[in-house]
């Protein structure tokens, strides 16, 4: 039987408990050995910039920044989706549970920046596999992941190898290639789609993930939009999805009302279902160990 969303009763404790979120400790653990691995533990247990402008950028700086002070956060706003324990999503958790069940799966996740979504992602779904909450069928999963930074997309590779043991032991066979890509760059984007397909020839559902843009991507919308365009008119004859999520402040929620209208025009997809949903949280930072306030904005685009 295909899973559903979790009744929050049912989810683990150990993730959510005192409604407040936790990572799980495979991840967590994750996190902490690359920090160190990185150098950087030690600045990442004191307390974050307050700048919000922290949110990437194609040069090593940037990105071990952000790594740095909001990697954490990325994760966990994907784990509070995927788990929804306040029931805020609409069906959105039980079609990732489904997309992710068992079969063949591709995944597209641009910006990939360094990971943290499809991490979460995967390791939430781990995690509910090895609580028994979700069943443990063979998925073959390939991810192509863009990204304008080749530190990113260094970390990204680093970051699934280090994961591939854990997915493996919950039966998720899992491949991946990295590519430059520039959003800015519509030839650009149509080489990642090609390459996505040309990997994937064989996947019955396709998931493009979108994570975490609006900060950049707020100032490069009008440079950017064919090139999100051009993602969703190649999944026309697709069974998949097109997954985008945000924090929720004023640039997320100025981002998705641009987001809608590049939608509008195609009518293969169907967004009735969902429109913007949002919630906030608490979850325990594992590095910090202080809670903190999260939240997430989240839009789906369906293709049947």
């Amino acid at each position: 039987m295909k899973p559903k969303a979790l009744p929050s009763a049912s989810i683990p404790t150990h993730l959510w408990a005192k409604k407040t979120i936790r990572l799980p400790e495979e991840l967590a653990r994750l996190y902490e050995e690359h920090l160190r691995s990185l150098g950087k533990y030690d600045e990442a247990r004191n307390d974050s910039p307050a700048d919000r402008e922290i949110v990437g950028g194609p040069s090593d700086t940037e990105t071990v920044r952000h790594f740095t002070h909001r990697f954490a956060a990325s994760m966990v706003r994907i784990e509070y989706l995927v788990l929804d324990p306040a029931s805020q999503f609409k069906d959105i958790p039980s079609d990732l549970l489904v997309t992710l069940s068992d079969g063949r799966a591709a995944i597209l996740d641009a910006p990939c920046g360094a990971g943290a979504g499809i991490i979460s992602l995967l390791g939430t779904v781990a995690e509910l596999r090895d609580a028994h909450c979700a069943p443990t069928l063979p998925l073959t999963l390939h991810v192509t992941a863009g990204d304008c930074s080749a530190k990113a997309l260094q970390l990204y590779g680093q970051l699934l190898e280090r994961l591939r043991p854990w997915l493996n032991r919950q039966a998720i066979t899992i491949t991946w290639n990295t590519e430059h890509w520039d959003a800015t760059q519509p030839n650009s984007t149509a080489e990642l789609v090609d390459i996505w397909f040309r990997n994937t020839a064989r996947a019955e559902e396709h998931l493009v993930l979108i994570a975490a843009f609006s900060g950049a991507g707020d100032r490069l919308f009008q440079d950017c939009s064919r090139s999100f365009q051009h993602i969703a008119e190649r999944l026309h004859d697709k069974r998949g999805k097109i997954l985008w999520v945000e924090p929720q402040w004023g640039k997320g929620e100025r981002f998705f009302e641009k987001v809608e209208r590049l939608f509008t025009a195609m009518p293969w997809f169907d967004s009735r279902d969902a429109g913007s949903l949002s919630g906030a949280f608490d979850w325990l930072h594992p590095i910090k160990n202080v809670i903190i306030q999260g939240s997430v904005l989240v839009r789906k685009y369906s293709r049947g």
